[in-house]
């Protein structure tokens, strides 16, 4: 299950979502981070909410993991 979430601003319009996934087998902290832009500090904590229920439903693909076989 997903923890916390934070927000960061990284530049005019730009903020980066951070959510916590707890420990992992390794027992080492596991985070997901999504950077997105939006206009104000408010769109950008209505786009962590979804990031966090995407991550909770299990509908958030990680494409560093995926592989393409043709």
């Amino acid at each position: 299950m997903a923890g916390n979430g934070s927000i960061r601003e990284r530049g005019k319009g730009s903020w980066e979502l951070t959510v916590s996934l707890g420990k992992g087998a390794d027992g080492k902290y596991k985070k997901k981070t999504r950077n997105v832009t939006a206009k104000n500090k408010t769109e950008a904590k209505e786009l962590l909410r979804k990031f966090v229920s995407e991550i909770e439903s299990g509908q958030l693909v990680d494409l560093d993991k995926v592989l393409l076989k043709i």
